[in-house]
């Protein structure tokens, strides 16, 4: 049998027999309007009868499976709730927040709890090493005797080559001999405690009676290295 709807005359090809001997409400799957569709003329329904008695009960229509023998849409259901998903939402939100303060503060993370610092190495986050950020520029030396006393000047400036203000950690010099041994270090303060983006400020150090097999000078900071000329030696 045809159905139509009323409101805007979509037809369907149903089976007389989901329709049934009294009737039963249907809906247009194309306006969503609902109506009360009466059962089929004796004849066609006759023609299914050997049909109709092995079929089960008439679904109740707030179900949602679609009915047998039509291509009428089943009834929608509840909607499903979506707090699971905010909720999920939520917490992945929470936990990217407290990694950005861990990765960001790790310096006062592992100040007040320095086991920590372990599982920053072991993620590869570990604290930056002293004097990251800055460079060491135009590091030169010279021998000076000054009243029969020998003695070592090294000069060169501070850079910082980072976005962001750096604090400026002690400086060490380092003497090696020609074997690349090293025979004498000593430390020494640094011109200004913090410098701002691309701000420089020079450095020097003396160091008096250097050692006589002394070849090479090496200045650092936290492993930052800087090779002084060799046109002159140490000694």
């Amino acid at each position: 049998m045809i159905l139509s709807c009323p409101e805007c005359s979509t037809r369907y090809v149903v089976d007389p027999a989901a329709i049934g001997p009294s009737g039963r409400t249907v809906r247009c799957t194309r306006c969503s309007h609902s109506w009360v569709e009466p059962p089929p003329p004796v004849e066609d329904f006759a023609i299914e009868r050997d049909v109709s008695d092995r079929l089960p009960p008439p679904v109740d229509f707030s179900q949602r499976a679609r009915p047998r023998g039509t291509n009428l849409p089943a009834l929608p259901g509840e909607p499903r709730s979506r707090a699971p998903i905010v909720l999920w939402a939520i917490l992945i939100l929470f936990l990217i927040a407290v990694a950005s303060v861990a990765v960001w503060q790790r310096d006062t993370v592992i100040a007040r709890v320095p086991a920590a610092e372990g599982l920053y190495d072991l993620v590869g986050l570990g604290p930056p090493p002293p004097g990251a950020g800055l460079a060491l520029e135009n590091v030169r030396q010279k021998i000076e005797t000054l009243d029969g006393v020998k003695t070592l000047r090294i000069e060169g400036e501070i850079v910082n080559i980072s976005e962001r203000p750096r604090d400026v950690p002690r400086m060490l010099g380092v003497l090696l001999d020609g074997a690349g041994k090293e025979v004498k270090r000593w430390e020494f303060a640094p011109p200004m405690p913090k410098l701002l983006h691309d701000e420089r400020a020079p450095f020097s150090t003396e160091l008096v009676n250097p050692p006589a097999t002394a070849s090479e000078v090496r200045v650092t900071f936290g492993g930052k290295i800087a090779r002084t000329p060799s046109a002159e030696k140490a000694h």
